[in-house]
């Protein structure tokens, strides 16, 4: 893998790292931050090579992921420690609730008494966060402070662990059933406050953890995987969008609205024609349900990276709706030399790229 750093290294200039421990393969992105602007310095990936005993990055041991983690961080030259994280989407729940004006203390109170009414196993197995993402009926940016969740093949196959360049540079889950739909809209009050609950079950996150401690690695940050993709997909875009991650196992679906989650539905589905149906029946869920008519819907994920013209495809059954393939790298400064092969494989650096920009606060 060929080391990449177009950039100058300024002193002042904060770095950001990205690691997205995913199904298929394990993607990082460095950033640097330059008068307010976030520029690329590096990104890569290891893939898993097929092999039939191993199918995924998470069916290897602790150490043997470690040493992968390890070695591509080596080879991209990252001397960093520090860095963003996300979870599988399969390991947590995350709801809106609305509850009264109140300090924060009184509001941590608040929301632990109203998580045992949605989160939807016990409460021990599970670790609570939130954050307020609008009060007194005017709607905030989500603060980017807490928790956040991977899931879903990037790559076909299965495999023993290689490194590969693509680029010449270098569910015992809470809610992974088919049809599962997680509900974010708002439910504005006059004098109240809406906020995102985030539960994550302990028994991943800790292995999670441990993997990285094993990497010499230090966590500055977790997030869900939503939150990532909205970040560098959507950014401060406040229009109205149905985000599609189309993974080789589980695709994800966001409905965001003026920057904000108000639905996730996640399904599996590996043919063409299945993939199609569950489309229809998230857009007619939006229409019917939440009152939102789709018109706009952003594609990423791995499958994006095959031959098939997927933009095209959902174009030509949804023709009443406008597809675009996302640009995880559209709000970030990339060389001209790198941007046109850069393209074509961004989709499976959307996590990684949202958590590098993720603000530490």
């Amino acid at each position: 893998m060929k080391h990449m750093s177009f950039l100058s290294k300024l002193f002042g200039r904060k770095e950001s790292l990205g690691i997205d421990l995913g199904s298929g393969s394990i993607k990082v992105v460095k950033l640097r931050e330059n008068n307010h602007q976030w520029e690329l310095e590096n990104y890569g990936q290891v893939r898993l090579k097929e092999n039939r005993q191993i199918k995924k990055v998470l069916d290897l041991p602790d150490q043997q992921i470690a040493d992968l983690i390890k070695e591509l961080l080596q080879k991209m030259r990252i001397k960093g420690r520090e860095f963003f994280a996300s979870l599988p989407v399969s390991a947590g729940f995350s709801t809106i609730i609305t509850l009264p004006e109140m300090s924060r203390e009184e509001t941590a109170a608040a929301v632990m008494n109203e998580a045992e009414k949605y989160v939807p196993v016990s409460l021990d197995k599970v670790i609570i966060d939130w954050t307020v993402i609008s009060s007194t009926s005017k709607e905030k940016e989500i603060k980017d402070d807490h928790l956040s969740i991977e899931s879903g093949k990037d790559e076909q196959g299965s495999t023993t662990p290689q490194i590969i360049s693509e680029h010449k540079v270098d569910k015992s889950a809470v809610n992974n059933q088919d049809n599962n739909a997680n509900d974010h809209s708002e439910k504005n009050l006059e004098n109240g406050q809406e906020i995102l609950l985030v539960s994550v079950l302990k028994e991943v996150a800790e292995r999670y953890q441990n993997i990285f401690e094993l990497s010499g690695l230090k966590i500055i940050g977790w997030e869900e995987e939503s939150f990532s993709l909205v970040r560098s997909l959507i950014g401060q875009d406040k229009k109205m969008c149905l985000l599609i991650d189309l993974g080789y196992s589980v695709i994800n679906s966001l409905l965001v609205d003026n920057g904000l989650i108000k639905f996730t539905y996640s399904f599996n589905a590996q043919k063409t024609e299945e993939i199609i149906e569950k489309i229809k029946q998230v857009v007619d869920l939006a229409k019917t349900k939440y009152h939102y008519q789709v018109d706009h819907i952003i594609l990423t994920g791995g499958r994006l990276v095959s031959s098939m013209d997927w933009q095209d495809l959902f174009g030509k059954v949804f023709n009443q709706i406008d597809f675009a393939i996302g640009d995880p790298f559209a709000q970030i400064i990339v060389s001209p030399a790198i941007k046109n092969d850069l393209r074509k494989i961004s989709p499976i650096y959307a996590v990684a790229a949202g958590l590098a920009m993720k603000k530490e606060e």
